[in-house]
């Protein structure tokens, strides 16, 4: 549901998690979400270094995030 876009809150109520402890225990992340996570924070960086590029400098490089490897993205030029 929550991949959905289904609120958190709704999600809960459904579920019956009277907490958010509980609905984080059950809430599991898998690849697409750190991938998401990741190209959400990529665009940022991008549109960061746009707005002021004097104090860009900020590379993502090759990682291995959770088990993960992310394709390298430079977000200046050299």
């Amino acid at each position: 549901m929550r991949k959905a876009g289904v609120d958190r809150t709704v999600i809960m109520n459904i579920t019956g998690h009277k907490t958010g402890e509980m609905f984080l225990r059950y809430n599991t992340v898998d690849e697409d979400d750190v991938r998401d996570a990741m190209d959400q924070f990529g665009s940022f960086l991008e549109m960061h270094n746009k707005k002021d590029p004097e104090n860009s400098g900020t590379k993502v490089e090759h990682s291995n995030f959770l088990g993960l490897k992310l394709k390298r993205k430079d977000f200046t030029d050299p």
